[in-house]
């Protein structure tokens, strides 16, 4: 059996230590990554391997520096009380500041580096 894209899925991300935190915090985790994630990127590649990342950039959590700094950037439905599923919010792609600010990272996270897959998750009903 073979391989040629080599994938780090959730948790690579700042304040991801549990299930309920971190959504939307979208750089290298510093404990876990204090080099960032050129050098295992680096070192998969010399594998002969391409490198891929998961993100699930239409959500946050409230547990979250983003979330924190912008909690009107979570989509609500008029005045009705927002609704959490797997502790998460979605953002709201409605508003311009937000999706300037998705596509902000996430072409800093791609084009800075040799990613070459993208694992983009939705964890939804």
């Amino acid at each position: 059996m073979g391989a040629e894209v080599f994938v780090v899925d959730d948790g690579w991300f700042a304040g991801r230590d549990h299930d309920r935190a971190g959504l939307g915090d979208w750089f290298p985790d510093p404990l876990h990554f204090p080099e960032g994630l050129d050098p295992l990127i680096r070192g998969v590649q010399a594998l002969g391997l391409r490198f891929g990342i998961w993100v699930e950039p239409e959500a946050v959590n409230p547990d979250s520096d983003l979330y924190r700094e912008h909690p009107d950037w979570v989509y609500r439905a008029g005045a009705r009380p927002l609704v959490t599923v797997r502790d998460q919010y979605v953002l709201d792609f409605g508003r311009d500041d937000v999706v300037e600010w998705t596509l902000g990272w996430l072409r800093g996270l791609l084009e800075d580096r040799r990613i070459t897959y993208l694992k983009w998750d939705m964890n939804r009903p």
